[in-house]
């Protein structure tokens, strides 16, 4: 494994954490725990979504999604008129919050063991068709070939410490009770952000893949 090899892991890793801050159905998981006010429920979930970032990691950088997504055909339009029509459905949601209610935008969410906030958060991800086009659009761009069983297993391996500290982190900062009130309260211009962002990212599920 040469030195390039390692610099495009570490580009692709950092991509990775930056883009964990856009709104999706991963944020909103976490944060909607988070504003419970338990640290370690928001890692039992961060665990759980982290195994799934890294099984999306892996599939894509060996080259296995982008088999799949070529031979869903229909399919895969499908998957992505769904995930850019979710993304559009939460800007509205969150243009609304921001013109006319006065409701927190981000519900408490609580379930009944550590089991299920682990089982959660993986299915969210595994589920989230915004995690299988943004890996398949990294892989692309980052690696010019299928990384070797070692090389992606290495770099799947990575994803998964750096998403389950990503999301614990994100979760943590929703557990604060003065971010928490502000990022969440009605009126507030975080969700005119989130608004834009959502936005933003159902499009880019089109220009990406």
């Amino acid at each position: 494994m040469d030195i390039n090899f390692w610099l495009s892991l570490v580009s692709a890793w950092g991509i990775f954490c930056l883009a964990v801050w856009l709104p999706g159905p991963n944020t909103f998981l976490t944060a909607s725990i988070g504003i419970k006010g338990s640290i370690f429920k928001v890692f039992i979930t961060s665990l759980g979504i982290a195994v799934g970032s890294s099984f999306w990691c892996f599939m894509a950088t060996t080259g296995i999604s982008m088999l799949f997504s070529q031979n869903l055909g229909f399919g895969f339009l499908i998957l992505k008129l769904v995930a850019s029509g979710y993304m559009i459905y939460l800007s509205y949601q969150s243009l609304k919050q921001y013109l006319y209610s006065k409701e927190d935008f981000i519900k408490n969410t609580n379930f009944s063991s550590n089991k299920e906030y682990f089982l959660r958060g993986l299915v969210v991800t595994m589920t989230n068709p915004k995690a299988f086009a943004f890996w398949s659009a990294l892989a692309t761009l980052k690696f010019q070939y299928a990384l070797s069983f070692n090389q992606a297993s290495i770099f799947s391996i990575g994803t998964y410490i750096l998403s389950a500290i990503s999301y614990t982190f994100m979760g943590y900062v929703f557990t604060m009770g003065n971010i928490s009130a502000y990022l969440n309260k009605p009126k507030s211009l975080v969700n005119l952000v989130f608004s834009l962002l959502f936005l933003f990212v159902g499009i880019e599920i089109w220009i990406l893949t």
